[in-house]
C-alpha cells in the first residue's frame, strides 16, 4: 500500500473511532440528565404523602449519638476509616519463653528413726546391734540389715549411723550425739 493511501485509511479509522466515542459520551450524558428529574418527582410525592400522615405512623428519628462505633475507627484520620497508611509498624517479635527449669532431683525423706542405743557382742566377733525407734515400733538392726521396707543399715561412722534409702540409693546419716 502506498503511503498516501495508508494515511487516508488511518485518518478514516481515527474519525470513526472519535465519532463513536463522542456519540457514546453524549448518550450517557442524556441518560444522567433524565434520571435526577424522575428522582426529584418521586421525592416530592413522598414528601406530600408524609405530610398527610399522622405523627404515630412516622418512624422515629435515629439517635446517632447512641450508635456504637467499631473501636478501630479514628476521627483524626481522613474519612474516619481508622486506617493510617503512614503509621509505624513494630516488626519486633518477642523471643519464645525459656524452657521450664528441670524438676528438682528427688531427695530422700528425713530419717524417721531415733537412736536408743547399741550393744556389741562380747564373743569377739565384733557384731554390733543398734536399737532404733519409730513411733511405737522398735527395730534391732545390724550392719547390712534391711528394715522398714525402704532402709538398710550400713555402718557406724564418725559418731553417726549411716543408712541407705533404697528407692533412691542415697545415704543418710543419723548423728549419735557422741563422738567415737
Amino acid at each position: 500500500m502506498k503511503p498516501g493511501r495508508r494515511h487516508i485509511v488511518l485518518f478514516i479509522a481515527l474519525a470513526a473511532t472519535l465519532s463513536a466515542s463522542a456519540w457514546t459520551h453524549w448518550r450517557e450524558q442524556a441518560d444522567v440528565a433524565i434520571a435526577p428529574v424522575s428522582a426529584a418527582v418521586e421525592r416530592t410525592t413522598v414528601a406530600t404523602d408524609s405530610a398527610t400522615e399522622t405523627p404515630e405512623s412516622v418512624p422515629p428519628k435515629l439517635a446517632l449519638a447512641r450508635l456504637e462505633r467499631p473501636e478501630h475507627q479514628d476521627e483524626e484520620t481522613p474519612g474516619g476509616s481508622g486506617i493510617d497508611p503512614f503509621r509505624a509498624k513494630n516488626w519486633y517479635v518477642p523471643p519464645p519463653p525459656p524452657p521450664p527449669a528441670p524438676p528438682p532431683k528427688p531427695t530422700a525423706p528425713a530419717l524417721p528413726f531415733q537412736y536408743m542405743g547399741k550393744r556389741e557382742d562380747a564373743g569377739g566377733d565384733g557384731k554390733i546391734k543398734v536399737y532404733l525407734t519409730r513411733g511405737d515400733e522398735v527395730y534391732t538392726v545390724s550392719p547390712g540389715d534391711t528394715f522398714a521396707t525402704n532402709y538398710r543399715f550400713e555402718k557406724i561412722d564418725k559418731g553417726a549411723l549411716v543408712f541407705e534409702y533404697l528407692p533412691l540409693s542415697t545415704q543418710q546419716r543419723l548423728p549419735l550425739g557422741i563422738s567415737e
